[in-house]
């Protein structure tokens, strides 16, 4: 395995971690982590990053349904106009140039930092009542939006779920987590739909990949009860921000002559 393999293997790890601790950050890191680490073309990126994120979601979904974590009729108001809005975002990505989906994916990486880096509060407790209301329109056209970039640009939507549970439904942090753990795991299945009839898989590429990620995403859920969730969103931010930053800049370099 070559040195690029090796990084990419080992910031799959993180990106587990990252799942499994924020409810979020998967595909945001992992689509550009394919692209410019371990050279995939962008579209088998996204659906690697659609295959490996739903499986570690799933796995890191387990903890926190046992603990009761994990709002049911929420993922159900998500998840039911998401898998079908994800289904075409797969289907539509085949329409939109590769340059195009990385100047989108750059993009949305900024919101999403930004959206995170606001959101974080110190008087956040990841701790609290686990029952919620969530808003019925409310949910369904957050879940609409989040499960067509699900499936259009490989983006779990995370960093947006997760704001829009713990502020907007009401509910505390690790509810608002393991509730999106639980939608990113059905979105992503969806979003791996729509690309599978024009999108043939590494199998073998996304076996490690999916390996070093649920390793990371158990290995998150033993240290999520002792990290500081403030910080940690703090800095995963500033983290997807710059790397939202160099994304945009590579797309204004092949505009002027550069190349994937």
């Amino acid at each position: 395995m070559d040195t690029s393999l090796v990084l990419a293997t080992v910031l799959c790890v993180l990106v587990g971690l990252s799942l499994s601790i924020l409810g979020g950050g998967g595909s945001v890191l992992m689509v550009p982590l394919f692209v410019y680490s371990a050279k995939v073309p962008v579209n088998e990126a996204i659906a690697m990053s659609l295959v490996i994120v739903g499986l570690s979601s799933a796995a890191g979904t387990a903890k926190y349904l046992k603990q009761g974590f994990v709002n049911k009729r929420l993922v159900l108001l998500f998840v039911l106009p998401g898998v079908i809005a994800s289904f075409f975002g797969g289907c539509a990505a085949k329409f939109v140039s590769a340059d195009q989906l990385l100047l989108m994916f750059g993009g949305m990486m900024l919101l999403i930092s930004l959206i995170l880096f606001n959101k974080a509060s110190k008087e956040t407790s990841p701790d609290g009542p686990v029952i919620c209301r969530p808003n019925l329109g409310l949910s369904v056209a957050v879940g609409s939006v989040i499960g067509f970039l699900t499936g259009l640009l490989g983006v779990g939507g995370g960093f947006l779920i997760v704001p829009a549970i713990a502020i907007l439904m009401k509910c505390s942090m690790r509810t608002a987590i393991g509730t999106s753990l639980a939608i990113i795991a059905v979105n992503s299945a969806a979003g791996f739909a729509g690309h599978q009839s024009t999108t043939q898989l590494n199998i073998p590429l996304t076996s490690i990949f999916l390996t070093a990620t649920v390793g990371g995403a158990f290995a998150g859920t033993r240290l999520s009860d002792k990290l500081s969730m403030y910080f940690l969103q703090k800095g995963f931010a500033a983290l997807i921000f710059l790397v939202g930053l160099l994304v945009v800049a590579q797309h204004f370099n092949f505009g002027h002559g550069g190349r994937l």
